[in-house]
């Protein structure tokens, strides 16, 4: 079994990724180590709620 890498790469760049949760849904690209870039189309809960 390979292990699990934590670090950014790449082909990391060129996926898309979804994400649904807490009524908030859409879609990124991880661009840079630190940066996301959200899709036109996503929404967003306007209060999300504090764990």
């Amino acid at each position: 079994m390979e292990k699990a890498r934590h670090k950014w790469s790449e082909e990391i760049s060129r996926a898309e990724f979804t994400f649904s949760d807490r009524g908030s849904y859409g879609k990124v690209i991880w661009q840079k180590r630190k940066e996301l870039l959200l899709k036109a189309g996503a929404k967003l809960t306007p209060d999300p709620q504090l764990n």
